[in-house]
This record gives structure tokens, C-alpha cells and sequence, in this order.
């Protein structure tokens, strides 16, 4: 075989397998669009929660959206407060999380954006509810001050 052979064929076999990685890692089921999840979004009075999404990818659920201003409000601090819930109402589980940037501004795009990834795969017909709770302490990037805005029990 010749060296421009060689190097058609090298080129190839690395398209080839950049796709096939690419398709793996792109994975992703939309659970929302598929039907099997469904998000609550509980208002809150100076934002609210935007574009939230849950997918899954292989064993982990992860939920993303965006958290806007309603008002000019200025805000100091918050989080955003998740739960599972399964089909029968049983909270599967609570998290808290912070949104980048942490600062939610006046003008301009005025929206932070925030990712969860759980370790959890809720069944068919679960409600992943987000909920903006106002807080003046934030512990960091995940934390749980005691008292979540989505759960409305306290079992976990």
C-alpha cells in the first residue's frame, strides 16, 4: 500500500471513530419530550425558573434551566431547590444548587444558568419539581439549608 494510501486510510479510520465517539457521548434522552418525566416549576414573586430540562445519560438524571428576574429588583442571594417525586407523591430525593453567574443582573440577558447531575433514574410518570428559594447564605455550589421550596415533605 502506498504512503497516500496509508494516509487516506489513517484519516478514515479517525473520522470513523470520532463519530462513533461522538454518538456514544451524545446519548442523551430528552425525558420531558419523551413523556416520561414531567417538570413543575412553583412561581416565585422576583423570578422564576426558564428553559428547565431533564435528561438522562446512561445511570444519571441531570436537570438543567435557567433562572430570570421578573423585577429590577436587586437580589443578593438564592438558590434553586429540586425534587424527585415518584409517581405515588414519595419525594425520591431533595438537592439545593447555585446558578452562575450568582449575581442575577438589572440589564441586559438578566438570567444565571444551573446543572444538577443525580445518581437516580425516577420511574415513568415521576415529576422533577424546581422551585427559586430565596436565601442570603449560600454554603456553595450544592448545599441544603434545611428547608427545600420543592419538597413538600420531609421525607427524602
Amino acid at each position: 500500500m502506498g504512503t497516500r494510501k496509508k494516509g487516506v486510510f489513517t484519516v478514515l479510520i479517525l473520522v470513523l471513530t470520532g463519530f462513533g465517539t461522538f454518538a456514544c457521548a451524545s446519548s442523551r434522552v430528552n425525558l420531558v419530550e419523551s413523556g416520561r418525566i414531567t417538570i413543575e416549576r412553583l412561581p416565585a414573586e422576583q423570578v422564576y425558573i426558564s428553559k428547565a430540562t431533564v435528561h438522562q445519560d446512561g445511570p444519571e438524571l441531570i436537570i438543567t434551566g435557567r433562572v430570570k428576574r421578573r423585577t429590577v429588583s436587586a437580589l443578593d442571594g438564592g438558590h434553586v431547590d429540586i425534587a424527585v417525586i415518584h409517581p405515588g407523591g414519595k419525594i425520591l430525593k431533595k438537592i439545593s444548587t447555585s446558578y452562575v453567574p450568582r449575581i442575577l443582573r438589572r440589564k441586559g440577558t438578566r438570567e444565571s444558568s444551573f446543572t444538577v447531575r443525580l445518581h437516580l433514574l425516577p420511574p415513568e410518570g415521576s415529576i422533577v419539581r424546581v422551585a427559586y428559594h430565596q436565601l442570603s447564605v449560600s454554603k456553595g455550589m450544592e448545599f441544603d439549608c434545611g428547608s427545600n421550596a420543592a419538597g413538600s415533605d420531609g421525607s427524602i
